[in-house]
């Protein structure tokens, strides 16, 4: 069992983007599952395992590549470092997790999400 979400391949399409609805109905082939945790595999609950581990057994799953069923990299480190280096992309934002933390789905103490403000662009 897979954590993620689905985007639009090669486009933004971030959940909820008219981009993205477009694609379901009308380019289904765009869509791209983007999975950053595993929750279950071959009868084995990993949700008590620490994030690092389960990161793991989902990248020798899900290896690198450009199929339908995509792994999301993670970054270790300094967090106004990865913020500056992703600020410019076309991300809606960041995923931060405690790398020794189970799984724990909904509102939780050990992961945040941080959502990039983008200001408009001027027309002038």
């Amino acid at each position: 069992m897979l954590d993620g979400e689905v985007i639009v391949s090669g486009g933004r399409g971030s959940p909820g983007s008219p981009e993205l609805e477009a694609a379901i109905w009308n380019e289904p082939s765009r869509l791209v599952f983007v999975a950053f945790d595993i929750l279950h595999l071959d009868g084995r609950n990993l949700i008590p395992l620490p994030l690092l581990q389960r990161k793991q057994a989902l990248w020798r799953l899900v290896e690198p590549g450009l199929g339908k069923i995509q792994y999301s990299e993670h970054f270790e480190g300094d967090a106004l470092a990865i913020f500056r280096a992703t600020e410019k992309t076309e991300l809606d934002g960041v995923i931060s997790k405690r790398a020794d933390s189970p799984y724990q789905s909904g509102p939780s103490k050990t992961w945040l999400k941080t959502k990039f403000l983008r200001k408009p662009i001027s027309k002038h």
